[in-house]
């Protein structure tokens, strides 16, 4: 489908609006925030595509006002053919072709006007030959052995790529409770189910062969031990595979092979990255299949019918692998490559009797764009961009580094540079990745980042101990290090900066966001002649009180983690809000009113504490808003408070 004809079909429906400030660039010699914000802090119209697989229709996901909806156009003329949508705060996403005419997407609900839309568990199918749509499911279901009409959450396992007919919904309770997942083949037409699997173990996910057989079920039950079992086909009986409680190292089932022999699981280890290993159900013998001596594996590339058939490491960095190097997904990947230097790729089956190819890539100067890939005739078609209207060589490049932590641990992040400023000391933000445990920071794009490198500043992002990414043990080396040596990473990484001559003391500002904002306000407590200030977004600074007020004080296993990850010490010793006195330096606190994992209290309580300090402080807390902002005024206030914070005291490069 012509450019054009997207263009016109998506106007019809008054969906898509040219942006006022299409014309300008970033690049300017006085600072004008209130232009780089509103070039920057967008919302995307179209959300996603999906391409049927006869390559006739293109699904869109498109958001308006206060709901999401999906379109479906003719790639013919650029006509709509259907869409689907439903009232106010309903959002319909992440559409999944089910044959060349049913499509399938999720229903997600907003309950308060700001916070994030929620997963409803129900299915949504659009029939575009008819235009009928309709849900595949209810909230209230009998079908889970023994939960009466308890709420059921249902999701799409598989859209089983040789069945026209029918899908495979993986079901679970949503009330909190402990869930034995099932599995039920239910057919397109009629919503009508019938039983595949019943898990053997709580809380799990499964995962089904290139015939759509449940074969593998993997979760944790109350006792967070990792069990990971498996049956041969759907007649057969569970037998278990693998259990965690040995040595604490989890077997995660990935996929199949495409011949459907052999399965490739992600194999903890007791030092280093996680490694793939493919196991043979059929001879018991496991064979190496993928490892990298630093980094874990960041993403899995598919077959159409789910089968694993190559691997991206997680360093953002790394060489895409696949298992045959000699097969029709290589040999488009690698030509696409040359085409689209410097992205992550993410490319589709050849589809249609074209022959065309879906495909997504995304960089740390772009969010993501989608394009249909014409192969012979080497044709790239636009379809929609997630950050439009600015030119990617205007942003700046996330740079992997890495160096060695005070006890010679190595560790690895990003340093993000302002356009025009390659080498030499820049004013410089440190900003720690929230989480913390199991959350990194990867070199994809991030609107913070690229705000205050278009400013004048550089970025740094540090993967401290704690991070996911480079194994079981870097991991667990975060539990029970919040204040301790989480921290010190990231002290050592701003010493790190400044040795190499990217920064000069007394010249840097600490920003982050939850966990982030923690460790940014310790930052500027432990050493305020480094930094010049200090920027909380919807933070936590009094461990001893947060839990009492948050959403992970209701659930036992979200206790318990918690309880893990922070550690058997005194709360209140670790707490910034027990710190200020050492703070000097001026902060800008943010927070969201009806936050409920980081309570707003936390963000009134410190900065009445740093107030009575005699710290300069800002605070501002958004009506309508949890934890992270969703509304575009919103969000584009705080960038600009944001922006004229920190340019007040730490100006930026010129």
């Amino acid at each position: 489908m012509q450019r054009t004809a997207l263009k016109t079909a998506t106007l019809l429906v008054g969906l898509l609006a040219s942006l006022p400030w299409a014309s300008t660039t970033l690049a300017s010699s006085v600072l004008d925030i209130p232009a780089l914000v509103n070039r920057l802090v967008t919302e995307p119209r179209i959300e996603d595509v999906a391409l049927s697989p006869d390559a006739r229709h293109v699904a869109l996901q498109i958001r308006q006002e206060n709901k999401t909806i999906i379109v479906v156009l003719k790639r013919s003329d650029g006509k709509i053919a259907a869409h689907m949508g439903l009232g106010e705060d309903n959002h319909l996403v992440d559409p999944v072709w089910a044959s060349d005419t049913m499509l399938l997407a999720r229903l997600l609900l907003r309950v308060d006007k700001n916070e994030a839309p929620l997963g409803t568990g129900i299915v949504y199918r659009l029939d575009v030959s008819s235009g009928e749509a309709a849900a595949l499911n209810s909230q209230s279901s009998g079908l889970l052995r023994g939960t009466g009409t308890r709420q059921v959450y249902a999701y799409l396992l598989d859209a089983l790529a040789n069945d026209d007919k029918n899908v495979l919904l993986g079901m679970e309770t949503m009330d909190g409770l402990q869930s034995f997942p099932e599995v039920f083949r239910t057919e397109l037409a009629t919503a009508r189910v019938s039983l595949v699997a019943r898990s053997p173990v709580a809380n799990a996910g499964f995962v089904t062969d290139g015939d759509g057989r449940v074969r593998v079920a993997q979760g944790s039950p109350e006792n967070q031990v990792f069990e990971t079992w498996y049956r041969e086909n759907d007649e057969s009986e569970w037998r278990m595979l693998h259990r965690a409680d040995a040595n604490g190292l989890a077997w995660i089932a990935l996929g199949f092979s495409e011949d459907g022999r052999r399965i490739l699981f992600e194999r903890e280890q007791d030092k280093g990255p996680n490694r793939l290993d493919w196991w043979s159900p059929d001879s018991g013998e496991w064979t190496e299949a993928w490892s990298d001596p630093v980094f874990d594996v960041g993403h899995v590339f598919r077959a159409p019918n789910g089968a694993v058939i190559g691997v991206e490491p997680a360093g953002g960095e790394g060489k895409v692998v696949f298992f045959d190097a000699a097969s029709a997904a290589a040999a488009v990947h690698a030509d696409l490559s040359t085409v689209l230097p410097g992205k992550r790729i993410r490319v589709g089956q050849a589809q249609g009797a074209e022959g065309v190819h879906l495909l997504f890539s995304s960089s740390d100067r772009d969010p993501g764009t989608f394009h249909i890939w014409h192969p012979g005739s080497r044709k790239l078609e636009r379809m929609a961009a997630l950050l439009d209207g600015v030119d990617a060589r205007e942003l700046a490049r996330a740079l992997p580094i890495s160096f060695t932590a005070r006890d010679g641990l190595p560790l690895h992040g990003f340093l993000t540079r302002p356009v025009g400023k390659p080498t030499g000391a820049v004013p410089l933000v440190l900003m720690p990745h929230g989480g913390p445990i199991g959350v990194r920071d990867d070199g994809s794009f991030d609107e913070s980042v690229q705000l205050l490198a278009a400013a004048g500043y550089g970025v740094l992002q540090v993967n401290f101990r704690g991070s996911s990414g480079r194994g079981a043990a870097f991991m667990d080396a975060g539990f029970g290090e919040w204040g301790g040596a989480m921290q010190r990473d990231l002290e050592d990484a701003v010493a790190w900066a400044i040795a190499e001559g990217h920064a000069e003391k007394g010249k840097l500002c600490a920003v982050g966001a939850s966990y982030g904002a923690y460790a940014s306000m310790l930052a500027i407590a432990n050493d305020p002649d480094t930094f010049a200030c200090g920027v909380g977004e919807v933070g936590l600074y009094d461990l001893s009180t947060w839990e009492e007020s948050a959403d992970v004080g209701r659930f036992r296993r979200a206790q318990e983690y918690v309880g893990r990850s922070i550690g058997n010490v005194d709360r209140a010793a670790i707490s910034p809000i027990g710190r200020v006195s050492k703070i000097k330096d001026p902060v800008l606190l943010t927070a969201g009113a009806l936050d409920q994992r980081t309570p707003a209290r936390q963000s009134t309580a410190f900065a009445d504490a740093l107030r009575k300090a005699g710290v300069d402080v800002e605070l501002k807390i958004y009506e309508g808003e949890g934890h992270g902002f969703q509304a575009l005024e919103n969000r584009r206030d705080r960038a600009t408070r944001l922006l004229r914070f920190i340019t007040e005291h730490l100006p930026p490069s010129p």
